[in-house]
């Protein structure tokens, strides 16, 4: 049935281009501090304890999934239990259709409104260090990251953990993701909290997946070879992983790098130019066509997985 699920939560997803009326994240949200009274009556121990404070958090929205698919199960053929787990993929999903934002976007860069681009991204990633659209090239680069870091945390790594574990790999997966943006836990100067270990981990896998995909549906030599580089490199996050391999797997890289010889003795001279305008600058005509370019790649590994999964259904693997 997994197949069947992702086909048509994928499908929904990629379509469903008009004003979604989803929960988004506020749900979680709301459930996060509506637990805070629950947890600050629990004995002091546990109130101390960081660790706990998360298994709790996430350990009440699982068990809520569990009696309810315990309670559909078989229900209608299990047609019920199907559109339970397809609307809870949807939820996990990003709420807003992704393509219909780009788009948008894009229309605000063919016409050169750098400030409304940056405006209309801020509505969607608040976090982001830009206070003007004048430097429409770092607002690029935000962006770029900003449809990756989007991508693969909410589908790509939510499809990863319900294909191995279910939906409720997908859920916890997702609790512990949020917890982490909402800045849930203190963190002590210097040291790195075992709730971004955990994540660490559990990215890890997918973002390795991933750039496989990102091979197999572009450049699959400078993909595969990028891949390769950074398969083993503990130091690199699974969105950086992710970044680069789409860079090298779409094609168009940010910059061209021309090196040449100095007049000077021995010594070499790198000139950093535009694919297209040769300045030092991308030009935005130049950005534009990296996110079409990036867009298709997504497309086009979308496309992978379901004909990955469709085969390993035939075959009757993970079902």
């Amino acid at each position: 049935m997994k197949f069947l699920v992702i086909l048509a939560a994928l499908l929904i997803n990629h379509y469903w281009r008009k004003d979604r009326a989803l929960p988004g994240d506020g749900w979680f949200q709301r459930f996060v501090a509506w637990m805070q009274a629950p947890l600050s009556r629990l004995p002091k121990v546990l109130i101390d304890s960081q660790e706990w404070r998360v298994v709790l958090t996430v350990a009440v929205p699982v068990a809520a999934l569990l009696v309810l698919l315990y309670v559909i199960d078989g229900v209608l053929f299990g047609l019920v239990s199907f559109c339970v787990h397809v609307a809870l993929l949807l939820a996990l999903f990003e709420p807003r259709n992704l393509q219909a934002w780009v788009a948008r976007y894009l229309q605000y860069w063919r016409e050169e409104e750098f400030e409304s681009a940056l405006l209309y991204l801020q509505e969607r990633w608040p976090a982001i260090g830009l206070d003007r659209g004048g430097d429409f090239e770092a607002l690029h680069e935000n962006c770029y990251r900003y449809i990756l870091a989007s991508v693969f945390e909410r589908l790509f790594a939510i499809l990863f953990w319900y294909l191995i574990l279910g939906p409720i790999g997908a859920i916890v997966y997702y609790a512990l993701v949020q917890l982490r943006a909402l800045s849930y836990l203190e963190f002590e100067s210097g040291n790195e909290h075992w709730l971004c270990r955990l994540l660490f981990v559990l990215e890890w896998p997918v973002a390795r997946v991933l750039g496989l995909t990102f091979a197999l549906a572009g450049d699959f030599e400078a993909g595969f070879k990028r891949l390769r580089e950074l398969f083993f490199v503990g130091s690199r996050s699974a969105l950086d992983v992710v970044l680069l391999c789409a860079h090298a797997a779409a094609g168009t890289g940010y910059k061209a790098l021309v090196v040449h010889d100095s007049q000077e003795a021995g010594e070499l001279n790198t000139l950093v130019i535009d694919l297209d305008e040769g300045v030092s600058q991308l030009s935005p005509r130049k950005c534009v066509q990296q996110i079409e370019d990036l867009i298709a790649l997504l497309d086009r590994s979308q496309i992978i997985w379901i004909s990955t999964l469709a085969l390993l259904a035939f075959y009757g693997i993970g079902a």
